[in-house]
């Protein structure tokens, strides 16, 4: 037979730090607001320029892998080279940077590709940032190899390394500004811009941006691993589309990309936009040998 209910015990009750729905919202907008003071990401910037030459030139850099061993290295460091050797040329990266292939992103077989670990690969583009940071006039985000990273561990890549850097970090699609004083141009860089990549006409996503998103001087992206490039007229202004190729162009790079059926070859295409500082106009030229003679004139 049971005893009678002669124990009492009391139990603490639940404590909340907030009690109402009001409050919570209160909290996650705080917290919100002080993750956006935190990030380094920019959705535009301006970068003042003063050079006493009459042209400036921006070579868009992006799809580099660095990492596996299907990159040619040995153009990377004469595309390095070329920018150390002329003060009046930089570069906006334009993404996939590293390859970055990691056991819990996607593509896993990529790191049969890799000759070194993510980590090696991250403290690699920490020395290139670190090194060039000079020749770089921005970093632009990417949603693949080096967002992989992200996806597996929350841990931001490009962040990281840039947080001691003087290297602004943008948004896909967003502005940079670069001013020469009494000369402005709008560069909106991506490195993919999604949806309207078409075989045929390599520049074709490149339009739509500028109808669909905004309107801007220059768009550049990468991504496709093909080249190209196209001057035309939108909006009422000249424009310039840039279409960059990849260094992922040795035989073991293409593996996975024959495995998919991807057809025509890849090869390292960065073009040169030149700027001129004195009015509003573009040229945009293949190689930097060919370029070299207008990045020499001085106003």
């Amino acid at each position: 037979m049971p005893t009678l209910a002669e124990t009492v015990i009391s139990k603490p009750p639940h404590q909340f730090g907030l009690t109402t729905f009001s409050e919570y919202m209160d909290k996650m907008k705080d917290l919100s607001e002080f993750k956006l003071t935190e990030t380094l990401w920019r959705e535009e910037i301006k970068i003042d320029i003063q050079t006493p030459y009459k042209w400036f030139g921006v070579q868009a850099l992006g799809d580099l892998h660095i990492g596996s061993h299907g990159v040619d290295y040995d153009e990377l460091a004469n595309i390095l080279a070329g920018l150390l050797q002329n003060d009046n040329l930089k570069t906006i990266l334009i993404g996939d940077l590293g390859n970055f292939f990691i056991p819990k992103g996607r593509h896993v077989e990529g790191m049969m590709g890799d000759v070194v670990t993510p980590h090696t690969q991250l403290v690699a583009l920490k020395k290139f940032f670190t090194e060039y940071q000079d020749e770089i006039l921005a970093n632009t985000s990417d949603p693949h190899h080096t967002d992989w990273v992200f996806q597996a561990t929350g841990i931001d890549a490009y962040e990281y390394i840039a947080r001691e850097l003087n290297i602004p970090l943008v948004t896909q699609g967003s502005s940079i500004k670069l001013n020469f004083g009494e000369v402005e141009y709008d560069v909106m860089p991506f490195h993919k811009i999604a949806k309207f990549k078409s075989s045929f006409n390599l520049t074709h996503s490149h339009k739509r941006a500028l109808e669909l998103h905004r309107d801007a001087d220059v768009v550049m992206a990468g991504h496709i691993h093909k080249g190209a490039f196209e001057k035309a007229y939108r909006n009422g202004h000249e424009v310039a589309l840039v279409q960059i190729g990849t260094l992922l162009t040795k035989e073991v790079g293409s593996t996975w990309a024959k495995k998919q059926g991807f057809l025509g070859q890849v090869r390292p295409y960065y073009p040169i936009v030149l700027f001129n500082t004195e009015e509003k106009r573009m040229q945009i030229i293949d190689y930097l040998e060919d370029a070299e003679d207008l990045l020499r004139i001085k106003l």
